[in-house]
């Protein structure tokens, strides 16, 4: 059974994600996990090296080595201002000479969601930082629905979930590198695992 209000998620569709500059992996480290090279759970806004001039594919993008999304602020400013301030950590972009590229910022989530499928799914908890690691294929949807409080949430995929209301927004911008998707809330999981393990580092 699928519940009535469902959630979008934006996301990039770029084969051309961003990498860091080979000093700022050593920075990383400390705000890295080592294993599954996400950020740690205690982090929140962090600050990023490109080795590109400025990130491909605007308006959303992500950087490959450690999975931080990057956003344009075309597309951050249609989320709100109250809505970021909340639910959003934000963090400065350089590129590849060191010079700071004010139109992009990191964005992580506050909460993360993992965005799940129907098909050959499995999972497996990060041995070092203890993250459920997902992996489905086929439909997408949300399963448990997302929490209360919030209208943003960052996705497994280097993207965003939010509402209605934001989603109206950013489909009226007509962005045409930007990927959307309707995900519907289900009371029971397609996949067959059932309520995934409790994952302490999606939950900042």
């Amino acid at each position: 059974m699928i519940m009535s209000t469902p959630f979008y998620h934006i996301h990039s569709g770029t084969m051309s994600p961003c990498s860091l500059m080979r000093e700022a992996k050593a920075e990383a480290k400390s705000w890295m996990c080592g294993s599954c090279l996400t950020p740690q759970a205690h982090v929140k806004a962090v600050n990023v090296w490109l080795q590109e001039r400025v990130p491909p594919n605007k308006p959303l993008n992500f950087v490959y080595s450690c999975s931080v999304p990057l956003i344009h602020r075309d597309l951050l400013q249609l989320f709100g201002a109250d809505n970021i301030s909340r639910d959003l950590y934000l963090g400065r972009v350089f590129g590849e000479r060191e010079n700071e590229l004010s139109d992009w910022v990191t964005a992580r989530g506050r909460r993360q969601i993992i965005v799940r499928g129907d098909r050959d799914a499995s999972f497996r908890l990060c041995p070092a930082c203890g993250r459920v690691l997902y992996f489905g294929t086929g439909k997408r949807y949300l399963y448990p629905a997302p929490p209360a409080g919030a209208q943003i949430f960052e996705s497994d995929y280097n993207g965003f979930i939010v509402t209605a209301e934001i989603y109206e927004r950013v489909k009226a911008a007509q962005f045409r590198k930007l990927r959307v998707e309707e995900l519907a809330v289900v009371d029971v999981p397609l996949d067959g695992l059932g309520v995934l393990p409790t994952d302490q580092a999606n939950r900042r």
